[in-house]
């Protein structure tokens, strides 16, 4: 058995010790309106101390053994964003 890379996400929180909750970000189709929905999942996942990710960073995240009851995921790599990393820019951004 291969445990697998899950896929990216962005980093949404950084409350826990040594661990953060991830928002995973995909279009699902719907198929009454023909058109993709944007959707979005958090994932909390385990974070060693060898990464300092802050809000609004990148990171890879892959699958491991139950954690705890909510964390099956850790974070692999993290990417550095040099965007505005406040919680108000990470909301759904829709034009008015």
């Amino acid at each position: 058995y291969q445990r697998r890379v899950h896929g990216k996400g962005v980093c949404h929180s950084i409350k826990m010790d040594n661990s953060i909750v991830v928002r995973r970000d995909y279009l699902q189709y719907a198929s009454k309106y023909q058109r993709y929905l944007k959707q979005n999942r958090k994932v909390s996942a385990h974070c060693s101390p060898a990464f300092t990710p802050k809000v609004g960073d990148e990171v890879v995240i892959g699958e491991c053994r139950p954690l705890s009851k909510t964390i099956h995921f850790n974070v692999v790599a993290l990417n550095k964003r040099g965007i505005d990393t406040t919680l108000a820019t990470l909301g759904k951004k829709f034009a008015k």
